[in-house]
């Protein structure tokens, strides 16, 4: 009789949501929590780090719901000059304590970047793990310069880009058009090579985080922008390959008047 081999299980996935918050979002922290709460959230964690300054209030609130509320290594006036920092480096330095939580924890094997003021599709974690990728985000958008129109905060390459694009050109805004039909985007020889992305809804294999930090940096040629686009630099430095779902479309509530259901007219 022929010896059976052994059955090797596929180890399951676990995730964990880690949120980036500050009190100057608490307009839309209940329905954020509400939307928690409607989500997939099957061998899913939950943790929230706050780079509040000087101020435990919106820290208990969030804790007195039951969630781990980390504090940023550094908020958005630095602790020991007291002078004000880049929004930018400091949500660099709470994304990295949201990183460092997760690194500690082995049973974790991704990371849902998830932005407090984000509202996501309850099948979202599940349908962005379905794809098996390092990295693979939903689309959300944001406003113009002037406030009049929106656009994804995703970025595509260039027709005559490669990886080696250097750091004051970090991809060309795609368009609301080129998100349809839904379907999968990225990779080397997609025509809508993904070049760049916004962290607000993303899901990142341990192997990226074990390489990868978010970073913030002015370069020499004073080329300013944000966390997320200097840690899409590193990625592509690195070979990674950056995956967009165009199914999976989220609400931003990024300013507060943008809560107002009053505002939303076609809304079912």
């Amino acid at each position: 009789m022929a010896k059976k081999e052994p059955i090797v299980e596929e180890k399951s996935s676990k995730v964990l949501l880690g949120v980036p918050t500050n009190s100057v979002k608490s307009y839309c922290l209940g329905k954020f929590i509400k939307n928690l709460k409607s989500i997939d959230l099957k061998d899913c964690d939950i943790v929230f780090c706050d780079d509040t300054d000087d101020d435990d209030e919106y820290r208990m609130i969030i804790e007195s719901m039951g969630f781990t509320v980390l504090k940023s290594t550094k908020t958005i006036k630095d602790v020991h000059s007291g002078i004000s920092v880049p929004i930018s480096q400091a949500l660099a330095n709470t994304r990295n304590t949201i990183r460092e939580y997760f690194l500690k924890h082995s049973e974790y094997s991704h990371l849902m970047a998830f932005d407090s003021d984000i509202i996501m599709p309850k099948n979202t974690i599940p349908q962005l793990l379905s794809h098996g990728k390092d990295i693979v985000t939903g689309v959300y958008f944001q406003l113009e310069q002037g406030g009049t129109s929106l656009y994804p905060v995703v970025f595509r390459y260039l027709e005559k880009e490669t990886a080696e694009l250097g750091v004051h050109k970090f991809g060309a805004k795609m368009t609301i058009q080129e998100l349809f039909p839904s379907r999968l985007i990225g990779g080397p020889d997609d025509e809508y090579r993904i070049a760049a992305l916004g962290t607000g809804c993303v899901l990142i294999s341990r192997k990226v985080l074990e390489d990868v930090r978010w970073s913030f940096r002015y370069d020499e040629k004073k080329v300013n922008t944000t966390e997320d686009m200097w840690w899409s630099l590193d990625m592509r430095g690195l070979g990674y390959e950056i995956y967009l779902d165009t199914s999976v479309v989220n609400r931003h509530h990024m300013k507060s008047w943008t809560t107002d259901e009053k505002l939303r007219p076609g809304k079912k």
